[in-house]
């Protein structure tokens, strides 16, 4: 809770800082952020609920703060890239661990009988593989340097794993069929009267002002 009020004033301290230096007036927008904050703070303290019978009918409804908390069980509330004035809700990988669905799956194999399985998955699928000292996938950081403060944009590298060559197809399969999921999305949209000249997918933030015309 004192987390998240934190990150709500660091955010507000922001936004009044900008507005005020804009506008050429210190303080004006003190008096709201106080508000704000006051009402922030009202609404987690409330949400501190705890059920105390079985009988559901005893039990108080839920709070904002619970809410959230059931919602990070299962997804990562994060900003939206090249839009950070929204929220995006992403499905979180661990919720998927131990899904049905199979999306994901626990081992408890060693590295080289993981990477042997590997191996004969490449065979059977007429992927090349690494042949010369294949490893698994690992996490790394690339730096974003233009950012201020600097921070890292983490990445799951395939290079030069065990799965390199199942990569690279992927993301050929993908581009293949990029131009029938881009026409099948623009026959929707102009269905739904919303007039584009393509989709909502894009390949950087360059092609924003485009879709967004």
């Amino acid at each position: 809770m004192l987390s998240m009020e934190g990150a709500i004033d660091k955010g507000l301290k922001k936004f009044v800082n900008k507005q005020e230096e804009l506008l050429g007036v210190k303080g004006l927008l003190s008096e709201w952020k106080a508000k704000v904050l006051l009402f922030v703070q009202k609404r987690t303290c409330a949400s501190s609920v705890v059920q105390t019978s079985s009988d559901s009918s005893l039990s108080l409804p839920l709070g904002d703060l619970d809410h959230l908390k059931i919602l990070q069980q299962s997804l990562v509330i994060t900003y939206m890239d090249k839009c950070t004035n929204n929220f995006v809700f992403v499905s979180s990988v661990f919720s998927k661990l131990n899904s049905p669905v199979g999306t994901y799956v626990v081992s408890n194999l060693a590295q080289s009988d993981i990477l042997k399985f590997h191996l004969s998955f490449n065979k059977a699928h007429n992927f090349n593989g690494v042949k010369c000292g294949p490893c698994l996938l690992f996490l790394c950081a690339v730096w974003k340097f233009h950012k201020n403060p600097i921070k890292p944009r983490f990445i799951c590298a395939a290079s030069s794993t065990s799965l390199a060559d199942v990569s690279k197809w992927l993301c050929s399969f993908f581009k293949a069929i990029f131009p029938a999921v881009n026409d099948l999305c623009v026959s929707k949209l102009k269905k739904a009267d919303v007039p584009c000249v393509s989709s909502w997918i894009l390949n950087d933030s360059t092609g924003v002002v485009e879709v967004i015309h």
